[in-house]
């Protein structure tokens, strides 16, 4: 009898114990970009997100908005009201201050998730513009985890023409192109790069053409030439290119 009782209660502090050890996980945070478009109303002095995202126990959020001459426009960082959310953030407010004069460019970017941020727990995205008083004029986007995108309108533009129009002997049959999955980049084709780089679905690229075995398109990342899978692409339907093909000639 008493050696039963003592049994139960050693198993009874067992369970409290393991209940105890449950009950102080922390829960972790998880935030997936999805998508991101500059708002329809965004200008030289709003510039606010259209944002695209799945979260679950995010905490934290924050944003960043810059001028081509780096000048920080607006910045802030606090507690997030997305905190488990699925579906499109509407006019995630970005004031810019001071207003800026017609023709601007201005970088909006944004996350959702952790503060410091990572890969694993926080979603980025960004928006490079040429702001105006009627519609602006979207340049680049970009969104995926933490680590993937730009942060200012700077940084940004040293990736995106001009610049690379300058380091880079870009043909003028190459055609806007989006990623409508995720891309696993290669230095030559069937060559995959090490460490891997993916490029994440909704960002977009300079398409140059295919390679010999049309099972490859070569493209402009990062003002480097690369290959990616073919079927990872697809038009870009923005002001610019307005749903043109891909092309389809046979490049080295």
């Amino acid at each position: 009898m008493v050696a039963n009782r003592r049994r139960q209660v050693v198993l009874g502090v067992l369970i409290l114990v393991v209940g105890l050890v449950v009950a102080i996980q922390p829960v972790l945070a998880a935030a997936t970009a999805q998508g991101v478009a500059l708002s329809a109303w965004a200008n030289c002095g709003d510039a606010d997100l259209d944002i695209t995202l799945t979260t679950v126990g995010a905490t934290r959020e924050y944003g960043l908005i810059t001028n081509e001459a780096g000048d920080v426009l607006g910045e802030f960082e606090e507690p997030t009201g997305l905190s488990n959310f699925s579906g499109t953030y509407g006019g995630y407010g970005m004031l810019v201050s001071p207003t800026q004069p017609e023709g601007t460019v201005i970088g909006s970017y944004a996350y959702v998730g952790e503060t410091p941020p990572s890969a694993a727990d926080t979603a980025e995205f960004f928006v490079l513009y040429e702001c105006s008083s009627g519609t602006s004029n979207v340049l680049d986007t970009c969104y995926g985890p933490y680590g993937m995108c730009p942060q200012t309108a700077q940084q940004a533009l040293a990736i995106t023409a001009p610049g690379c129009d300058a380091l880079l002997n870009i043909p003028s049959t190459a055609v806007g192109g989006t990623f409508v999955t995720d891309a696993p980049v290669y230095w030559a084709p069937g060559e995959l790069t090490s460490p891997l780089v993916t490029i994440p679905a909704g960002n977009s690229a300079r398409v140059i053409g295919l390679d010999s075995t049309g099972e490859y398109y070569k493209i402009i990342w990062v003002c480097n030439y690369v290959w990616v899978p073919r079927a990872t692409l697809g038009p870009n339907y923005d002001a610019v290119w307005n749903g043109a093909p891909l092309p389809t000639a046979v490049v080295n």
